[in-house]
């Protein structure tokens, strides 16, 4: 067996602790008062609905452009083209730069939107072990890189990866197994040396399967055991091998620090 070298980790729900809700009314009344600002011009009603719109137009293009299904879009080009169409109906007093205000607006979507955010008590140590240990840390995450980055220097993990891959630059996410063989490819990682960490069955786990690496189950969201065994039931379905994963059940990043090589063998 050969040693773990890297360490590729999902972020929320893994790192971070997150919750959102985007239904929430004051949500679209602040961001329609924020376009507004920036001479768009929409009831919470109307941005919300162009909002979705967008989106599904976005995954559209980019399912017929690339030939994939598991698309990630970037979300940064649907705030731009909600500013941009209501610009065309009349004209705006806003002469500054476009890059800058879309920064500003997705920065405040994501803070209006968020109900909690924080780096899990045990994952900064967790980091500074491996890192001591002479591990290589990557994130491999399903996200939108304008929300990510900044909520990642928020947590404090920054300092301890060694590459990041977020699915709306790379226009892929997890599960496609192209999403994890990219990031072993530019970074020359062997896949028998490297071990997924996530708290997801479906993309964490099922991209770790696809590519014949080991992998590590948080159980964050605390599913009893038997949910657990039905999504690694429903993984392995029409599948010649079973694939599991090694599993912590309280969901403590921080058991990563005594887990030994051995331990990952299935």
């Amino acid at each position: 067996m050969k040693e773990i070298r890297n360490f590729i980790f999902d972020f929320y729900g893994t790192l971070v602790d997150i919750q959102t809700d985007e239904n929430k009314p004051e949500l679209w009344q602040k961001m329609a008062e924020m376009y507004s600002v920036y001479g768009a011009d929409y009831s919470p009603e109307e941005l919300k609905d162009a909002y979705q719109t967008a989106c599904r137009q976005e995954e559209t293009l980019m399912k017929k452009k690339t030939g994939m299904d598991l698309v990630e879009i970037d979300l940064s080009n649907v705030f731009l083209s909600l500013l941009t169409k209501a610009e065309k109906k009349h004209k705006s007093s806003y002469k500054g730069s476009r890059k800058e205000a879309v920064f500003a607006l997705a920065n405040m979507f994501r803070l209006l939107s968020r109900e909690r955010f924080g780096a899990y008590p045990r994952t900064i140590s967790t980091l500074q072990k491996l890192k001591k240990d002479g591990k290589k840390i990557y994130l491999l995450s399903n996200a939108q890189a304008v929300f990510t980055l900044p909520e990642m220097e928020c947590a404090g993990v920054v300092p301890y990866l060694d590459g990041i891959y977020i699915s709306s630059e790379k226009g892929m996410k997890k599960p496609a197994r192209q999403f994890m063989e990219s990031l072993l490819e530019e970074y020359g990682l062997d896949p028998l040396e490297s071990v997924m960490v996530g708290n997801d069955f479906y993309s964490d786990i099922q991209i770790a399967q696809a590519c014949n690496m080991k992998s590590i189950y948080l159980n964050t969201f605390q599913y009893s055991q038997e949910k657990c065994e039905a999504c690694l039931q429903e993984i392995n379905r029409d599948k010649k091998k079973t694939y599991r994963p090694l599993m912590i059940m309280d969901g403590d990043i921080g058991h990563l620090k005594e887990i030994n090589d051995a331990e990952l063998v299935k």
